[in-house]
């Protein structure tokens, strides 16, 4: 295709799809290989008494215990870091600007690895966490009109704002003024 930009979004999201799918270990000569979910997992679908006393009592995040989620969140910081440079190099032999877009879903667990990747100064950054806060100031009530209740992804009101924060990092960043033309 031969793109001029790539964007590259960060979310929470990211960490959770670690946590159940794996990392760079996935990719095998014989294709993908996801982890293997609890044996209990179907039980976790079905049944909310069951996630009550796994979360509430048993002190679990979703399908992971404390322990684990935070060994998940440490491979998943090191792998993403990774990820972030191979497609540098990609970026760098295939002559295209890659920007990394932190996404602003309220959930704070990539901010340790946003701010590391903000102060290495390498990567090319749009801080969406920075423009709606800063910039826009939501308010909880603000944002409850942006995204989905049900799974917290944005409505077509949080993509336009999305846009909208690119194109802010764009002008802040000096980014559209040096994009080859033909």
């Amino acid at each position: 295709y031969d793109p001029d930009i790539v964007l590259l979004a960060l979310s929470a999201s990211d960490y959770g799809f670690y946590g159940f799918r794996g990392g760079f270990e996935r990719f095998t000569e014989e294709g993908i290989k996801y982890r293997d979910p609890p044996s209990w997992e179907r039980l976790y679908a079905a049944s909310y008494i069951f996630r009550f006393i796994l979360n509430n009592i048993m002190n679990y995040n979703g399908l992971f215990s404390q322990e684990k989620e935070r060994e998940l969140y440490k491979g998943a910081t090191r792998d993403i870091h990774k990820a972030m440079y191979m497609f540098k190099e990609l970026a760098e032999k295939e002559n295209f600007k890659l920007f990394l877009v932190f996404v602003d879903d309220q959930n704070k667990v990539y901010y340790p690895l946003k701010n590391r990747i903000k102060d290495e100064n390498i990567l090319l950054v749009i801080d969406l966490v920075e423009y709606s806060h800063d910039v826009l100031e939501l308010s909880r009530e603000d944002r409850e009109k942006l995204y989905w209740n049900i799974d917290g992804h944005c409505n077509s009101n949080g993509y336009y704002m999305f846009a909208e924060g690119i194109i802010w990092n764009f002008d802040k960043l000096g980014s559209l003024d040096s994009l080859k033309t033909e």
